[in-house]
């Protein structure tokens, strides 16, 4: 999903800053500028409000973020957060987003093994005592 969130004012211009939701189409790449700065880019498939076609955007980390978006794997779920950039080349249109945010879940949990917290043990991270012991820990 991809969701305008706000706009943004930089040296007098005005940009729409998007959060996208979605997930990553291949692993993601890092490399190096002429300056030798890291970055990394990952793709990443979106659907798009209200019609809820796919759209896919290059997302983009530059910085502290390289690090982050080059950890990404095919099929994780992420979000970013930044402006998206369009442009068409070739009769084609392309979608880029130069992060300020980048979270990732890593990938999917595969069906059946995820279980309700109502499911789930909570036992306070304490464990219980077994009879046979005669001592009580304080």
């Amino acid at each position: 999903m991809i969701f305008k969130i706000g706009t943004d004012t930089f040296n007098g211009q005005t940009n729409d800053i998007y959060m996208l939701v979605g997930n990553a189409v291949g692993d993601a790449e890092t490399k190096q500028s002429k300056a030798g700065k890291a970055f990394s880019k990952v793709n990443v498939a979106a659907k798009r409000n209200p019609d809820s076609t796919t759209m896919f955007v290059s997302v983009t980390g530059f910085r502290g973020l390289a690090a982050t978006v080059g950890s990404i794997r095919k099929g994780a779920a992420i979000f970013a957060i930044g402006k998206i950039d369009k442009r068409d080349y070739n009769g084609k249109t392309y979608y880029d987003m130069p992060a300020e945010y980048v979270g990732s879940a890593g990938g999917f949990v595969p069906m059946g093994s995820f279980k309700p917290a109502a499911q789930q043990a909570n036992t306070g991270g304490f464990s219980e005592i077994a009879e046979a012991d005669e001592e009580l820990p304080f």
